[in-house]
């Protein structure tokens, strides 16, 4: 199993026509290799995720760890799936201890960019979506696993009732429960902000891959 290195120190949707469909956000991680040496830079995924047409637009949050502490970046203007539809979509991150960044060429027995870059999290981890319609209710595809290396994550949005992935350790992307889970109409709050909150399933540690909305 390839265990995430943790980092010692720790510690808008939718403004879119209704057309323009969904918004998909990847997090390319990066971190060290087995060796101590910085892991390749991470790749975009291109493709439909679990929702959506193939070469659908995916937006990139970068996470680093690599010889510092953790940062998050995510791109000033999120787009909708179409690549030009501009959103009035926010992300916040809370509580993320590192990132990593496990590829075929580190031993991972699965080769997708989309599961191959992640957020590693201890308990009580959450991504606050911003901007969406006050209590409109939304599709959330939410993914988790570290390369199918063994390790999932436990996620809720709202309250909700939680669900999680296994990580799973062979097989094809994306298996459900293995690979994502699906949180069918959730409501956003008065505010129009969706809250995933994110706990490990198993261990000490959880991922997050990325969601689709």
């Amino acid at each position: 199993m390839h265990n995430p290195r943790l980092n010692p120190f720790l510690f808008r949707f939718l403004a879119i026509s209704l057309h323009a469909g969904q918004i998909n956000i990847q997090i390319n991680g990066h971190n060290t290799d087995p060796q101590g040496n910085s892991d390749p830079a991470p790749l975009n995924y291109q493709g439909s995720g679990v929702v959506g047409d193939g070469g659908i637009y995916w937006n990139h949050v970068a996470a680093d760890s690599y010889g510092h502490p953790l940062t998050i970046s995510s791109p000033a203007k999120l787009l909708a799936a179409d690549g030009t539809a501009p959103t009035s979509v926010t992300l916040a991150f809370t509580g993320f201890a590192s990132a990593d960044y496990f590829p075929t060429t580190q031993g991972a027995s699965i080769a997708n960019n989309l599961l191959n870059g992640y957020l590693v999290y201890r308990p009580g981890a959450s991504v606050t979506i911003s901007g969406l319609k006050p209590k409109a209710a939304y599709d959330v595809f939410v993914f988790g696993s570290n390369s199918r290396a063994g390790c999932g994550g436990e996620f809720s949005i709202n309250g909700s009732a939680p669900q999680f992935t296994q990580g799973g350790n062979s097989g094809e992307a994306f298996a459900k429960g293995v690979d994502y889970i699906a949180f069918q109409a959730v409501q956003a709050d008065s505010h129009g902000r969706l809250i995933l909150t994110a706990n490990p399933y198993s261990g000490d540690i959880g991922i997050l891959n990325g969601f689709q909305i």
